[in-house]
């Protein structure tokens, strides 16, 4: 870990009054959590590319197009689930830092 990230691991650590290694722990939680979603999603377009379903270039040219105009911001990957962490809420650790 260079000294700048430990620096800022640090200063989280002691600003959200949580320890480093519960800190790095969750943070390794949301990395496994998203490289297997990750893993799931190439591997599932894979499986349907194989199969033939996928969609001509035109057609995703003209939908990007049309979301860029209409200002539409949808999420594709609405399935992902982070993982849940424990400990105070961060609203409850904001409340409590501004009193």
């Amino acid at each position: 870990m260079t000294p700048k990230t430990e620096a800022k691991l640090n200063e989280l650590a002691q600003r959200t009054h949580r320890s480093k290694e519960e800190l790095l722990e969750e943070a390794v939680n949301c990395l496994v959590a998203y490289n297997e979603w990750f893993h799931r999603k190439i591997k599932n377009s894979l499986a349907a590319a194989e199969r033939g379903e996928t969609v001509p270039d035109e057609c995703v040219r003209a939908w990007m197009e049309q979301q860029q105009r209409s200002g539409e911001t949808s999420n594709p990957d609405e399935d992902f689930r982070p993982v849940e962490i424990s400990g105070e809420p961060l609203s409850e650790t904001i409340l409590r830092e501004r009193r």
